[in-house]
């Protein structure tokens, strides 16, 4: 089932606080939520800020696909924040190492499931991995695609989230997760 992507307007959204701003991938009409795409919390700027623009946009989970030591390396305040138990909402693993794609297919899957139920539920969910931009937009189609759009739609939804595949193993990953339904790395 094909639909259209974008808000009542037609118009990509985008939620400000403290001078951040998420940017936001267009949904398929009828889904409820909102799906947020940022650089990783604290990793150019105060920890503060990112959570005070989580709060702002209203945002239930966070969907991290840094692994622990890519987010040490990057954002050592985010990672002492995991450690202590002080992330604002939801989070909710799914480590890709950058540049690439995950090794365990499946798992992508059933994340890009959950984060689809919680939209279609209304909730708002944000992605991360180290800059918002390759495998944020490689998750973002597969949750569009599980969402209902078609490759087009998504791939557009997420290029005007300023993210998108960036290396022709995340291109390859969309596509073997629409043909196949599940994609083995």
């Amino acid at each position: 089932m094909s639909e259209s992507i974008g808000n009542e307007s037609g118009e990509l959204q985008r939620t400000e606080a403290s001078g951040r701003r998420f940017r936001e991938a267009p949904l398929p009409s009828g889904i409820a939520g909102r799906l947020f795409l940022d650089e990783m919390p604290g990793r150019h700027g105060p920890l503060g800020d990112a959570w005070a623009a989580v709060e702002a946009a209203r945002v239930s989970c966070i969907v991290c696909l840094a692994g622990k030591l890519e987010i040490e390396a990057k954002s050592p305040t985010y990672a002492a924040a995991i450690a202590r138990g002080e992330v604002p909402c939801d989070r909710i693993e799914c480590p890709i190492v950058d540049f690439g794609v995950p090794k365990d297919a499946a798992s992508l899957r059933a994340v890009a499931e959950s984060v689809a139920g919680r939209l279609r539920a209304g909730e708002r969910v944000l992605v991360h991995c180290g800059a918002g931009r390759g495998r944020s937009g490689m998750f973002a189609i597969c949750v569009l695609l599980v969402l209902g759009a078609s490759l087009e739609e998504a791939s557009t939804a997420a290029s005007q989230a300023k993210a998108g595949p960036e290396t022709d193993q995340q291109e390859d990953f969309v596509r073997r997760f629409v043909r196949d339904g599940s994609v083995e790395a």
